[in-house]
């Protein structure tokens, strides 16, 4: 059982306040959303939790312990591509995970057969999305920050993506950022919409309209 919990974080960046006095908790068997347009301050809260930002001001414990104690309890997934380009599928998956029981559970999901004699650096940005989020799952962090996990993937590999994380669950606390909202709101235990630097909560499409994330169109 890992628990994460976040207490009056606040970040800016000169005059704009991207996080303010923001409060969070996350704990294994549970995946908690974060929704929030360009430039709220998902990516930001990310990596603060990740150790490469630092926040002005605030708390963040693991186990009861401060972050910079426990780092290696949190996996992270970020937007930007960090795999090794010149390594092949099958020899990254290989290299970063211990067991063959891993190795197949990659290797038989659907579409890395197509791939896994492929360069990372031959792929696709959604194959690489795909791939990493398959990775870092396996991985023995109980904690995941998965910074838009969804993005660039084809249906099915989206499907399975979003079936994985509920398997993902038993074992591991999920805090994910997307912005493809019908699938998050299907997904996610809890959804958290990210404003002026606050959480608020939110259960459904009308919620998303009535605070101003969506048009009345998307209704």
């Amino acid at each position: 059982m890992a628990h994460l919990e976040i207490k009056d974080l606040s970040k800016s960046f000169g005059r704009k306040q991207v996080l303010d006095r923001l409060e969070l908790s996350l704990s294994t068997g549970e995946i908690v959303a974060i929704m929030g347009r360009n430039g709220s301050g998902k990516s930001t809260l990310f990596q603060i939790l990740f150790g490469l930002t630092k926040a002005n001001k605030g708390l963040i414990t693991v186990d009861g312990f401060p972050l910079t104690k426990r780092q290696d309890r949190v996996g992270y997934l970020p937007q930007y591509a960090f795999m090794p380009t010149r390594l092949r599928v099958r020899t990254l998956v290989q290299r970063s995970l211990a067991s063959e029981e891993a190795w197949d559970a990659i290797f038989y999901a659907p579409k890395i057969s197509k791939i896994e004699n492929q360069f990372v650096g031959q792929l696709s940005v959604g194959e690489r999305r795909y791939l990493a989020t398959l990775l870092l799952g396996h991985l023995q962090h109980p904690i995941l920050l998965l910074d838009e996990p969804l993005s660039m993937l084809e249906p099915i590999q989206m499907d399975y993506i979003k079936n994985f994380l509920q398997g993902l669950k038993d074992t591991k606390g999920i805090l994910l950022a997307d912005h493809y909202y019908e699938d998050v709101l299907q997904t996610a235990d809890r959804k958290l919409l990210l404003q002026n630097g606050r959480l608020q909560s939110v259960s459904n499409k009308q919620d998303l309209v009535e605070k101003g994330y969506l048009p009345e169109s998307r209704l």
